[in-house]
């Protein structure tokens, strides 16, 4: 049977006993995102990898999504390229450019969480199985990204 065909026969909702545990919600990580950066992002998207038991299949965007992060950073703080473009952005943007461009990152690394694991989180949803409570981790995680951007500018300067 080819591709196409399986892809359609395949159910869209997960049952409740493929996943390990139902992820935290798409509202934590936006805000994980948002207010914490990309690496912050990055760490919400490998914790639901970890609850849903997909560390295997998504061990390779969460290694590619941290180092682009954490590449950014080091290349817009120390390569000479990237402090031309550092001034150019923020002749462009202002003095916040290098923020925007990393919430930017951050979004775009909450992005890609959300299209890897919407079928989990649709089924949590449709299932209607209990969500374990984010403001606690959503904070911590938060925090932590201010540390890593923070450590990761003294470090490069």
């Amino acid at each position: 049977m080819p591709s196409t065909l399986e892809d359609l026969l395949r159910p869209s909702l997960s049952r409740p006993a493929d996943m390990a545990a139902a992820p935290y919600g798409n509202q934590a990580a936006m805000l994980t995102a948002f207010f914490g950066g990309p690496i912050a992002a990055t760490g919400l998207f490998a914790i639901n990898t970890w609850r849903l038991g997909r560390m295997s299949r998504d061990a390779v965007w969460l290694a590619l999504a941290l180092a682009l992060c954490v590449g950014w950073i080091a290349f817009a703080r120390s390569a000479s390229v990237g402090l031309a473009l550092k001034s150019e952005l923020t002749d462009w943007l202002g003095s916040g450019a290098l923020t925007i461009v990393q919430r930017l990152a951050a979004l775009a690394v909450f992005l890609l969480a959300l299209l890897r694991h919407r079928r989990e989180q649709r089924s949590t949803d449709m299932l209607g199985l209990v969500r374990p409570r984010s403001w606690r981790v959503t904070i911590g995680l938060i925090v932590l990204g201010w540390a890593c951007d923070a450590a990761l500018a003294v470090w490069m300067t």
